[in-house]
């Protein structure tokens, strides 16, 4: 059994037995719903799309002078530097040795890359 679920009044479909589906719920404020939903959608992107550019331009200004943290218009900019480990199924089949067994500190010393990553956070 299927309902449709656009157009302005409630529409029905009957299943094969003839069903009568005219008490079924008014799906209107639903419709309403999701088209609200879908434009909060697109605007949100736009958003995303204007935060990713303005941070670019952020980092790119902070690595351009050479600093690691800024306070800018109600922000605060850091540069951190971090330990990034990756696990997969290849690395880890060429750090295991010919009974089976890994070797996690070789796996580690030589899967261990330091990663720059930016972050802006609103100041407190």
């Amino acid at each position: 059994m299927q309902r449709s679920i656009t157009g302005t009044q409630p529409e029905t479909e009957s299943d094969s037995d003839g069903e009568d589906f005219s008490d079924a719920p008014d799906m209107r404020e639903y419709n309403a719903a999701m088209n609200a939903l879908a434009a909060i959608k697109a605007e949100s992107k736009d958003h995303r799309e204007t935060l990713k550019r303005k941070a670019d331009e952020l980092e790119d200004f902070m690595i351009d002078k050479g600093i690691k943290f800024i306070r800018i218009e109600g922000l605060v900019a850091q540069i951190k530097k971090r330990k990034k480990l990756s696990w997969n199924e290849k690395s880890l089949r060429e750090h295991v040795n010919a009974e089976g067994m890994l070797d996690l500190d070789m796996y580690k010393s030589n899967q261990t890359e330091v990663v720059e990553r930016m972050t802006i956070k609103l100041e407190n």
